[in-house]
């Protein structure tokens, strides 16, 4: 018996379609963020600002950020899952104020990054309306009134309970 060629590639392409938990980190966020962004290949743009005008918030130094709309839906799950990681998800406080510093804290009580250019660029993904994983600040408190209430809390692959707790729960993440 052979190798195929075509067995190989078809194994290749069933493993990516498979979901991969990733850890929270610079690195991964960055990754997605630079993968959505719209590019000139882009159909569907998606125009977003986690302090927009509408909230009190000063048009000028106010960045919007093109997404493109496949790319978004194609990383929603891997963002739901990065977003699972955070403390406040893990304390269930879905309905509080939250700051900008709340996204900085991973379930384990630790900064996953002390670089607000990422913290944006996570922020600025979990906004869109294709993600949705929270609403845009308020200008009034500078905060966020709410998180998307139904997010389940995730382990970073790194952890020492990882292995047990996906068995547990991969079937929630894979198709």
């Amino acid at each position: 018996m052979g190798f195929s060629l075509n067995k190989a590639k078809a194994a290749k392409e069933e493993i990516l379609k498979s979901f991969i938990p990733l850890e929270l980190n610079e690195g991964n966020v960055q990754a997605i963020f630079n993968r959505c962004l719209a590019t000139v290949e882009s159909t569907e743009i998606v125009s977003v600002s986690p302090f927009p005008t509408i909230t009190g918030y000063s048009a000028i130094g106010n960045k919007i950020v093109d997404f493109d709309e496949g790319e978004l839906l194609a990383h929603k799950r891997s963002m739901e899952y990065l977003f699972g990681q955070l403390q406040i998800v893990h304390k269930g406080a879905f309905r509080c104020k939250h700051k900008l510093e709340d996204f900085f804290t991973d379930y384990c009580g630790k900064q996953w990054t002390d670089d607000q250019k990422y913290i944006m660029e996570f922020i600025y993904l979990s906004i869109t309306p294709q993600i949705w994983l929270m609403r845009p600040f308020s200008q009034r408190d500078d905060d966020t009134t709410s998180i998307k209430d139904d997010i389940r809390p995730t382990l970073s692959p790194k952890d020492p309970d990882f292995p047990a707790w996906w068995e547990a729960h991969k079937g929630e993440w894979e198709d």
